[in-house]
């Protein structure tokens, strides 16, 4: 860092997005409360974030009113700070090879 606290400065820009997220996603949501996305998105509702909330769920899924449900991150209006993953392992990695890269920061 230089002196004049320059370097801080852009970096900290460049983390904005995650220290200040406007918009978080999760994926993972299901009709079973029990599950652990349902879990992380109540919390992240219970909790109250301030900005937008996603919850991504191939099935149907009754959640909080300030909460947009939808199938894939393609239908994300704009772009996601935060995306959290609740999916089992072993479609993790076929889950984040089909995130759209002009969605998610």
């Amino acid at each position: 860092m230089s002196e004049d606290g320059r370097s801080a400065t852009r970096s900290g820009s460049k983390l904005a997005p995650l220290l200040h997220p406007a918009t978080v996603a999760v994926v993972g949501v299901s009709s079973d409360s029990s599950k652990l996305g349902s879990v992380i998105l109540r919390n992240v509702v219970r909790n109250g974030f301030p900005g937008r909330v996603y919850a991504v769920a191939r099935e149907p899924v009754v959640v909080d009113p300030s909460v947009t449900v939808v199938r894939s991150l393609d239908e994300v209006d704009g772009t996601v700070d935060i995306a959290m993953f609740a999916v089992p392992a072993g479609h993790l990695l076929n889950v984040l090879q089909s995130v759209p890269r002009n969605k998610v920061r």
